[in-house]
């Protein structure tokens, strides 16, 4: 068997597993693939670098508005917890079914101490009515905690008091918006589409090292001269909202490739400063992936 090397940690391999990698990540409907990460790679990279995409808020939109299901055959939800708008002490908690969709609101458990006659003290305990096994668990908790005997199921029902709230609800995202760490994602799918184009004797090229280190290795504060945009698809830049698309220059002095992501995210990276490495072969490549069809469109050309 030949040695090869996995085109990330470049380390020769022989008799190695290599896994199938999406270079679009498979979670936001990635169906282009290539065949030369190593496990190892394979397996840190998609929980260090693609997550950070592939569990994008705005990622979450747009799998959800496409009806692009993950692995577990659910689509992401938008919202998961929230407060009660007219006691913001009081979280819920949101559950949805496998299209996403509100099935319904939890309240989660809150516990009060309130001062009551002749110094005692008077515990109350509110939560949602799925829950009583675990209100009593707690409820029983707290007195034994102060030395009093334990509620049976039939007392706790008939000190317990139920009611149907229909309060507003005040819903929080999911997670906090990134707004850098999914670049690295975006870096990675231009680093493996160049590669796929310009093929090996691009593994040694002095600015793929560069990337490398970015993908693996990059921080908040920064500064990498070959990231020339990323961030935001400008409003100006419209595309089919279930396509995701790379393309590759090879230009006189560099090589650019840029990634789009939906109407969501954009990425343009200088790749090489040696364009006359490869130039001969071809000066342009573009790959188009559908989320929603499974469908690739991929072309090489010239543009002399």
């Amino acid at each position: 068997m030949s040695e090869i090397r996995c085109i990330f940690c470049t380390e020769l391999k022989q008799k190695v597993e290599f896994n199938v990698e999406h270079v679009f990540p498979e979670g936001i409907g990635g169906h282009l693939t290539i065949n030369r990460v190593c496990t190892d790679c394979n397996s840190k990279l998609g929980s260090k670098v693609d997550h950070h995409l592939t569990n994008h808020f705005f990622i979450d939109l747009f799998r959800k508005d496409n009806g692009i299901y993950g692995k577990t055959g659910k689509l992401p939800p938008v919202y998961t917890h929230g407060v009660l708008t007219d006691d913001p002490d009081q979280k819920i908690h949101i559950i949805t079914d496998p299209n996403g969709e509100v099935e319904r609101i939890k309240l989660l458990t809150k516990k009060e101490i309130i001062p009551g006659e002749d110094g005692m003290e008077i515990v109350r305990i509110t939560g949602d009515g799925y829950d009583e096994t675990a209100h009593l668990q707690t409820v029983n908790k707290v007195l034994k905690r102060n030395n009093l005997p334990e509620m049976s199921m039939e007392e706790f029902h008939s000190k317990l008091k139920s009611e149907i709230l229909g309060p507003e609800i005040k819903v929080t995202f999911k997670k906090d918006i990134d707004l850098f760490d999914y670049i690295r994602a975006l870096a990675k799918i231009a680093y493996e589409l160049t590669w796929r184009w310009l093929g090996d004797s691009y593994l040694n090229d002095p600015q793929a090292v560069v990337i490398r280190d970015f993908i693996w290795n990059g921080k908040h504060n920064g500064k990498y001269p070959f990231i020339k945009y990323a961030g935001f698809t400008p409003t100006k830049v419209q595309l089919n909202a279930a396509q995701h698309q790379g393309l590759l220059e090879i230009r006189k002095d560099q090589i650019r490739c840029s990634v789009l992501i939906s109407n969501i995210f954009i990425g343009d990276f200088q790749m090489s400063f040696s364009p006359q490495l490869y130039r001969p072969g071809f000066s342009l490549a573009a790959v188009i992936n559908d989320a929603v069809k499974g469908e690739i469109f991929e072309e090489k050309g010239s543009l002399d």
